[in-house]
This record gives structure tokens, sequence and C-alpha cells, in this order.
């Protein structure tokens, strides 16, 4: 055994090196190094470097210290390992460490001998006492290989190994500080154990189980914190795509979901005070029923849900808009909730352009080769699915889908009617444009709702132009709207690697202003009608005003209906001054009171000629 003693320090050690003298199990093929107190290793690397030594130890005793020890399980491609396992005991203080397994580094080693699967692990245990500062964890998956043919063991069989173990186990009276978990590694917090300032990456997870406490926890993209009854977790940022995921009988305290981000919770999980809701999802999972939920939304930020009789109530902290806050059931029968902006989505039954010719958006697979507006083909990166109960979706305006019938576009496009959700843009003229911001009640209008509305995203390795019903149309971009997904986590087992980046879109977006008037003016020339129409914006909580024309009768009124949501709310007549002028016709304006309980923030309003006064007459 290395002892090293008060006031001794060993630099640049490699222990399979020689440059410290270790001690040898030849039993149980261990090479252990101890430091003891007052004794410092710098830079020691950890790897088990024969078969015979399959297992290594590093124990840093009370007052001892470790500092940039790297911990792999095996350190050379030509050396030959099985079930290797190597691990840092910290009963003193361990800072920068690396604790890391590859997939390259188990192929080169592993020989299946005897049909087992082998292990291979790079673990820190943090015992009571001891302390680890700025540690970093990223493991490899589970799998097998097909070894080299020449291989004297195994041959063609094919070799499977466990390599999921880059593990923080943070004990009772032990503190792990500034962790970072990569792919493939964990962190276990176990009673009396503290975690502090973990950086949780794509493919980490975090257990917080009784007893133990993470605080100061960041969650990014497909990274995931899972706290069981008795665990705590305080001060949480859960990014988008992240996932903090909250037993019955945990404690959460000072919660921030970002925009993307998700939270899972029992009806028996205890907050301590108000979540910070900046977007994202919450999933009552255990908070079920027959029905769809009922819930109300009171001024203090106060939302209670019911559902059977049995009432949950979550105080948020901010300032929110409740339009954008979302009560449905989630396909399991939970209960989501959703605030922000829902993702843009195609409908199902939407044809989209692929190498094997025009297939329903719900049929499309990961894998598969869609042709994009440039004519290329590119391979399905993923898919979203989100499904939303129509008694809801019909009272958020962001959900209501939009259709555009044949030809609504020009150039005789789409080819067939086609339907997608209000905020998926379509490529007009240059522009990615929101369908909602091209409704004109006639060729492009709002559909209905049934007792459900189900919605499907394609998305490739970059944002491009599918085709849709044979009209460019967009692929999916995460923006921060994947949680908004019910199979967001998918992503995150497909791709654990995955890094968050800033969206960038194929084409420039457009949603206000003169441009996209014109262009609405110019695709009502596509429909064959002849009336042209708009809302203008209102300063009155319970009026609207607007103007429209007919050009074949520019000289009579024009009777509209005026629609919320898609919905009929009444007719109004266009007979009066408006001072505005289309196609060179000058049009006429009016007004329009909103029936009791309808303000002009209830949600989307549109118009629908429904004659010319002439042709009524």
């Amino acid at each position: 055994m290395s002892s090293v003693t008060n006031g001794g320090s060993v630099s640049g050690t490699t222990t399979s090196s020689g440059d410290v003298t270790q001690n040898v199990d030849s039993g149980n093929g261990e090479l252990v190094t101890t430091v003891g107190s007052g004794g410092v290793v710098t830079s020691a690397v950890l790897g088990a470097s024969a078969e015979t030594y399959a297992r290594e130890d590093l124990i840093v005793e009370s007052g001892g210290a470790s500092f940039f020890t790297s911990v792999t399980p095996a350190d050379s491609a030509s050396v030959v390992v099985r079930n290797a396992i190597v691990q840092e005991d910290v009963y003193g203080l361990s800072t920068s460490a690396v604790f890391s397994t590859t997939i390259a580094e188990i192929q080169n080693n592993v020989h299946g001998w005897g049909g087992g699967a082998e292990v291979y692990s790079a673990s820190q245990y943090i015992h009571a006492g001891g302390e680890s500062y700025g540690a970093t964890f990223a493991g490899a998956p589970d799998g097998s290989f097909l070894p080299n043919q020449n291989d004297p063991y195994w041959g063609y069989t094919p070799i499977t190994y466990s390599a999921a173990d880059a593990t923080q186990y943070v004990e009772s009276g032990g503190l792990a500080k500034n962790t970072t978990l990569n792919a493939y590694s964990e962190q276990v917090v176990s009673g009396g154990g503290i975690a502090r300032d973990t950086t949780v990456n794509s493919g980490g997870e975090q257990i917080v189980s009784s007893g133990g406490s993470a605080v100061d926890t960041t969650i990014n993209a497909y990274g995931s914190s899972f706290v069981t009854s008795g665990g705590t977790a305080i001060d949480v940022d859960v990014g988008s795509g992240g996932v903090l995921s909250a037993g019955s009988g945990a404690t959460l305290t000072d919660i921030t979901l970002e925009n993307g981000g998700r939270l899972d919770v029992s009806k028996d999980t205890l907050f301590t005070d108000r979540i910070a809701l900046n977007g994202g999802t919450i999933d009552i999972t255990d908070l079920t029923g027959s029905g769809t939920p009922d819930y109300t939304f009171s001024g203090d930020n106060r939302l209670t849900i019911t559902r059977d009789g049995v009432s949950e109530t979550i105080l948020f902290d901010g300032v929110y808009d409740p339009t954008k806050l979302l009560v449905t059931t989630d396909t399991d029968g939970s209960t989501l909730i959703d605030y922000g902006t829902p993702a843009p989505c195609y409908c199902p039954g939407t044809l989209i352009a692929t190498a094997e010719g025009e297939t329903p958006v719900e049929a499309l697979e990961i894998g598969d080769l869609v042709r994009t507006a440039s004519g290329a083909l590119r391979p399905i990166r993923w898919i979203g699915r989100r499904a939303y109960d129509g008694v809801f979706a019909r009272g958020n305006p962001d959900l209501i889908p939009v259709t555009f019938e044949k030809g609504s576009l020009g150039h005789n496009l789409p080819k067939r009617a086609l339907t997608v959700s209000p905020l998926h843009a379509m490529f007009v003229e240059g522009y990615l444009i929101p369908a909602h911001c091209l409704v004109n009640g006639g060729s492009i209008h709002y559909g209905s709702i049934g007792e459900r509305v189900e919605y499907i995203h394609v998305e490739l390795e970059s944002h491009d132009l599918l085709l849709a019903e044979g009209a460019p149309s967009e692929s999916f971009v995460d923006d921060g709207s994947r949680g908004m997904f019910h199979n967001a986590g998918t992503f995150a087992e497909l791709y654990p690697e995955a890094k968050t980046v800033e969206a960038v879109y194929c084409a420039p977006r457009l949603e206000d202003g003169t441009v996209l008037e014109h262009i609405r003016e110019r695709l009502s020339a596509h429909t064959g009608s002849s009336v042209r129409l708009g809302l203008l914006a209102s300063d009155r909580e319970r009026q609207l005003s607007g103007w429209a024309v007919d050009l074949l009768t520019p000289s009579e009124p024009v009777a509209l209906e005026v629609l919320l949501n898609g919905r009929v709310i009444g007719m109004t007549l266009a007979d009066g001054p408006s001072g505005v002028v289309s196609n060179g016709a000058a049009a006429y304006g009016f007004t329009f009171g909103l029936p009791r309980g309808v303000t002009t923030a209830s949600g989307a309003f549109s118009l629908r000629a429904v004659s010319s006064m002439k042709a009524a007459a």
C-alpha cells in the first residue's frame, strides 16, 4: 500500500506506472493507494492496467487531499481488462477529478470470457466528512459489439457490456459541490448527503433519495433530476428540455421552470414556496380522473385544479397571462399544466413528400427520408406529438387549427386542403409566415375542433422546408418549445449528448407590417373571392372595428360574420367610412359591439364575408 503521510506530497502520479508503490491484493486483483492525513496527491491517473488488477482504488483519508485525479476503467487500448472497477473513496478532500468511460475503451478491452457481460465502472464515493469540488462525470451506454474475427476468445460472437457507471455517490455527512454530470452519468445523494451547485447536462441524471439534499441545481436540455420520498431539492432551475421529477413525500423549494422545461410531481409533493413559471409543462402524475380537469386561476396566482372531486392547488411566483395557461389531460390520464406558446405542428392526415411518395404525417418514422422544397432528401431526426382536449383548445387561440383550402397560396398550392396549428409557418414569397397571420375568413380560415385536437411535427438535423400537400412549410426547430410535446423525453433517449443551441431559421419570419398586408391581399386574389376585409386595432375593451370592400360592387356595403376562435359570434354590416383603400377601391368601415362576457382579449377574432348587399338583395 502506498501511504502518503503527513507533510508528504506526490505530484504527477500515475498509479499504474510505479511512481507510487501500491498494495496489491492478488486474490481480488486490486490495487489500492491511500493518501493519509496531511498527504497530497496531484494528477493521479487511475485505470485498471491488467487482468490481475481489474480493480483500483484511491482512498483519500480524513485530512488528505487529491487534486486533478483522472479515473478511467482502462488506460490503454493495448491492455486487456475485464470487469474494470475504478473508484475514489473520499473521506478528506478531492478537487477537479474527472471520471469517464468510453465506448472505444470498452471495445478495445472486453473479451467476454465465460459468456458474461463485462462491467466498466468509474465512481467516486464521498463518505462522512469527505468533500468533493468540481468533479466531472461522463459515462457510456450499455450495449454490445462484434469483436475482430481474430479474437482468440470470442470470435464473431457479439459481446455485451455494461458501462453506464460514471457515478458520484454522496453519502451521509458527505458534500459534493460544483459537480458536472454529462451523458450516461449519475449523482446519487443519499440520507444526510448534500450536493450543491450541480449541473446536469444532456443524458446526465441526479437522484436525491430520502434524507438527501440537492441545492442550487441547474438542469439543462435533456438532463434530469429525480427526488424521491424524503428527499429535498432547493433552488432548482429547469431549463428547456430538462426534467425535474418529484415523488410523493418529496420536498421542493424555490423551483424555476423555464420555457420548454418539465416538472413531474405528485399530489403529495410538498412545495414550501411558489413556483416561478417562465414557461414549460407541469405534470401532476397521480391527479387522474374520468373527465377533463376543471380549474380556476385567481388573482394571487393560485391555480386550483379539480378532477373527480379531488383538488390540487399550486401557487406561482411572478406575473402571468392567464390566456397562456392551459390545463389538459395527458395520454396516460394525468393532469398537464402548460404555460407559454405551443409548438407549431401539422394535423394528422397531412401528406408529406418523402422518398417513397406522399405519406401521412402520422405514419412517418424517425430515419425516413423526406423531400424538402429544394428537392433534397433529408432524414427525419425526431417526431413530436401532442394532443389537447377540445374543450380547452377552443378557448386558446394558439391551438385552434388553420385550414388552407386548395390553391389558397397560389400556384395551385396546396394541392389539397392543408390544416396546421395557428403558429405553424408557411413559406410564402420568401418569408416564413405563421398560419394565423394569413387567415382571411375565406380560403384561409380557422377550422373546427371536436373532442380532441392532435398535432404532429417533424424535425430534421436543421430547420428546413417540407412539402405539405405540395406547399412549402416549415420543419420543427427547437426554440424552447420541445417540452410542449407529450414525447419530449424521447429526444433525450435518442440523443443524450445533444446540446442546446440557438434556434436558426431557414428563412426570415414575418408576422406583421405592410409587407404582410400586401401578401395577404395578393393571396386573396387566388381565392376567387372579390371581397377584401380586415380588422383594425381597437382601443376599446368591448368593441371591434374594421373594413371591407367587394371589388365587383365597390359601391355596395358588405355583410360580415364576426368569428372568435373560429366560431361565429355575430354579424355586422360594413357600411360606414373607413379611410382604407384596397386595390384602388374605397372600403366601408364597421364597428361591432362584443357580446356579454367577451372582450378584445378573449381570443383570436376574424371576419368572413356573407355577401355584398347587392347580392343579398
